[in-house]
């Protein structure tokens, strides 16, 4: 009898063909149909496991401009400045098991004989659940918090296995790196009224420093929960500034609001994954940024396997008589310029 070989991607492809589509999937630049924002993100690769690496932050100075004196002396100033900070990467893997004799039952034993697209159909729900997981720790990811302890099994968020942008955010709040002049008063713990969303809108955009204030606001961007968007929509509908063109848009998931020129980006996982941190209560999250202020660090070479170079395996175990697929990656993220960041969220139960 002929014994079904394993299928393996490598670390590479699996960087390639899986990991990095996965986020242009839930993010690909504007054609139609909006997703997410987790193109906002931007890569870096060759991360260290051990150390972690260093983000090049280089900041010009400026009050070089000397009156001269009758002197031969001269002071001399520097050019630019530098901040010590580094990404770091956690080691992860997925791993799931399926049963096709459980799965071939009632209606469904005629279709045995399609035990291949049964294969294809578990692979394809297991990418699609490891980049759900990716996207909401990249975004609420933080390491001290318990496990999602909804009795649903199928409905468990995975938010704690690397920290995400949210606990950064916190991080540099505590530290002094984002000032409090920055954060806003917590968000409603209920949905919000039109007139509520246009004010926390103005709110954060009053709230930006000079120098970001000063940017062109091509650069910038809002990043909220779609209830909240929704909200501010209503409210232009109000004052009569929007159409039902642009309201499909929006209800869409799609970036068609702006406020003072800054596009307002929606993020369909910030709704459900704050619903659920909040003990199934509705939570909101604004954030005023630079575009592409965010980093997920990652290693693309980086597996597991005999040879430490798997990114992806999925094998028919004799043994068990079960499907198996185990899934070998990094991930970490972190902040480029953290003090160009504007924020709000709700008070989470």
């Amino acid at each position: 009898m002929r014994k079904s070989k394993p299928f393996i991607i490598d670390s590479l492809a699996l960087f390639e063909l899986i990991i990095y589509p996965s986020f242009e999937q839930l993010a690909p630049d504007y054609n139609g149909v909006y997703n997410g924002t987790l193109s906002e993100f931007n890569v870096m690769d060759k991360v260290s496991l051990a150390h972690g690496t260093p983000l090049m932050e280089i900041f010009k100075n400026m009050n070089f401009l000397k009156r001269k004196e009758a002197s031969c002396s001269t002071e001399w100033s520097q050019v630019a400045r530098t901040d010590a900070r580094k990404i770091t990467i956690t080691e992860l893997y997925g791993a799931v098991e399926n049963c096709q004799e459980e799965f071939y039952q009632g209606s469904l034993k005629d279709f045995r004989n399609q035990n291949k697209r049964f294969r294809d159909m578990i692979l394809q729900f297991f990418k699609e659940g490891m980049a759900v997981d990716l996207t909401v720790n990249s975004y609420f990811g933080d390491v001290t918090r318990a496990d999602d302890s909804n009795p649903v099994v199928g409905q468990r968020w995975n938010w704690n296995k690397f920290d995400g942008i949210f606990t950064k955010i916190a991080g540099y709040i505590s530290d002094g790196k984002i000032p409090g002049a920055q954060v806003l008063n917590a968000l409603p713990d209920a949905e919000t009224t039109p007139q509520e969303a246009y004010d926390i809108l103005k709110d954060a955009y009053d709230k930006q420093p000079v120098l970001m204030d000063n940017l062109p606001d091509a650069s910038k961007a809002f990043y909220v929960n779609k209830s909240l968007a929704k909200a501010y929509f209503r409210y232009m509908q109000s004052i009569g500034q929007t159409t039902e063109t642009n309201m499909m848009l929006v209800m869409n998931g799609m970036p068609a609001l702006s406020f003072e020129g800054i596009p307002i980006y929606i993020e369909p996982l910030f709704d459900p994954a704050l619903f659920a941190l909040n003990n199934n209560t509705r939570a909101h999250a604004c954030i005023l940024t630079v575009r592409n202020n965010w980093i997920y660090g990652t290693d693309k070479d980086y597996g597991g396997g005999p040879d430490l170079k798997q990114g992806l395996r999925v094998w028919w175990s004799d043994d068990d008589e079960v499907w198996k697929q185990k899934m070998y990656l990094t991930a970490g993220t972190e902040i480029t310029a953290p003090e160009y960041t504007v924020f709000g969220m709700t008070d989470i139960a």
